[in-house]
């Protein structure tokens, strides 16, 4: 009999457990702010992608970029993505305009 009580109360326990995974999914599905937030988010990704691709042969004369240590530790997509740091002009309207442009999107997505 103490067997079917304590397998009583784990089913209980997992039905619970369930039952807020399915809340959470329909919260997920039904709350249009955090599908914008995800639209923001891959949309600064691809932005960041572009400008990558678009300024990967001045990367090493406007662009510096630091080691990385454990405290800043990047991994292969981050290392990829990153253009560093502006050194020249260039390199700050280009990283000037990367910024605009993600949030030219971002107020898009939201309006």
């Amino acid at each position: 009999m103490h067997y079917e009580a304590a397998l009583s109360q784990k089913l209980a326990r997992y039905v619970k457990i369930a039952m807020q995974a399915e809340t959470f999914a329909l919260e997920l599905r039904m709350n249009p702010n955090l599908v914008k937030i995800i639209y923001c988010l891959i949309a600064a990704l691809i932005i960041c992608v572009i400008f990558r691709c678009v300024f990967a042969k001045k990367r090493e004369l406007w662009f510096a970029r630091t080691a990385s240590t454990i405290f800043n530790q990047r991994g292969a997509l981050g290392s990829y993505l990153s253009l560093g740091y502006p050194k020249t002009w260039q390199g700050a309207l280009v990283t000037l305009a990367q910024l605009l442009l993600i949030v030219v999107a971002c107020a898009l997505i939201w309006a």
